[in-house]
Order: structure tokens, then C-alpha cells, then sequence
């Protein structure tokens, strides 16, 4: 944005009238919000079971406001959730905070995890997937 006070700049030559100072205002990226006019832009991780069954979880606005925002059952990865008026405020109308869903898979679960993962794949009707490898034919 570039703003311009008239004759606020440099004294004019021979005794004419002063300049016009020019403000160029730049406003870094903040490390946890993206802006989109008035609306901002956050992501929350939630676990695979959170995406299926559906739960609730804290999101912390920019103005370090804890806010609880209700993830709904079924919920897909990506998917953007809005929490009205928790956005810029300007022209005294604020605008929204959108709240971009990523479902984070575990990349090591216990084995109690991983029985009931291969449980709900059985009835999904899918079958687990099979270790391979050169070692596995060897040792039998």
C-alpha cells in the first residue's frame, strides 16, 4: 500500500511549496496465518479417527483468543471450516477465519493401533497389505 501526504515532503525550490511525502507500508506474512482480503487462513491437524467419528478442538485466533471449532463427522482432508468475525477487522466489519483441515497419518502406531486399523479394514471389506521384501521368501 502506498499512501500520499500532500506537502508534508521537501521544502520546493526558490521558495515554491513543499513536496508530497510518499509511505509505502508492506505487511510481512505471519508464520500461522494467511490473509484473503478480510479472512485469514490457518490449518489444524486431526487424526483419522477425528476425521470419521467427528470431535472438537481448539484453534487459537490472532488475537491469542481460544476458540473451539467442531469438526463434523466424515470431514475431508483439505476441506476448509469458517469461524465467523475472527478475521482482519476493517471498516469496523470483521472478516472470517478459515480453518483448513489436514489429516495427519501416524507413521508408527502401537500394535493395538494397528489391530483395529486392520479390523475396520476387514470390514470394509479391504484387505491389510502384505510386508514384501527379498528376506521375507528366505526366512519363509
Amino acid at each position: 500500500m502506498r499512501l500520499r501526504l500532500e506537502g508534508y515532503g521537501e521544502a520546493g525550490d526558490f521558495g515554491g511549496p513543499n513536496g508530497d511525502l510518499f509511505i509505502e507500508v508492506s505487511v510481512r506474512p505471519h508464520d500461522r496465518f494467511a490473509r484473503h482480503g478480510d479472512s485469514l487462513e490457518t490449518t489444524a491437524e486431526i487424526t483419522p479417527a477425528q476425521a470419521v467419528v467427528g470431535s472438537e478442538i481448539e484453534i487459537e485466533t490472532i488475537e491469542k483468543k481460544k476458540v473451539v471449532l467442531t469438526i463434523p463427522a466424515g470431514i475431508q482432508h483439505d476441506t476448509a471450516l469458517k469461524i465467523p468475525g475472527e478475521g482482519v477487522r476493517r471498516r469496523g466489519r470483521p472478516g472470517d477465519l478459515l480453518v483448513r483441515v489436514k489429516i495427519r497419518i501416524p507413521k508408527h502406531v502401537s500394535p493395538e493401533t494397528k489391530d483395529l486399523y486392520e479390523k475396520i479394514l476387514t470390514l470394509e471389506g479391504s484387505k491389510a497389505g502384505k510386508k514384501k521384501g527379498f528376506f521375507l521368501g528366505i526366512e519363509g
